[in-house]
């Protein structure tokens, strides 16, 4: 609970969840995919995962709240 509301609490839980288990998934796969195309993991891995990361971490928080605290 953190603000007396246990739904702000279990918001915040899900949303960091998903967007460690997806951060973690890109971090793993974007590299992966440049490998098998024949470009630099290093060079191109590291903008593309922290843009799309961002993105998505906001978009499912975002999502999260409105679902389950906006009802």
């Amino acid at each position: 609970m953190w603000q007396d509301s246990a739904q702000f609490g279990l918001v915040v839980r899900l949303a960091l969840s998903v967007t460690i288990t997806i951060a973690t998934s890109l971090g793993y796969l974007i590299p992966y995919i440049l490998v098998k195309l024949g470009f630099d993991q290093a060079a191109g891995a590291d903008p593309i995962i922290t843009t799309i990361k961002d993105i998505s971490g906001l978009l499912i928080y975002f999502l999260i709240v409105n679902a389950l605290l906006l009802l």
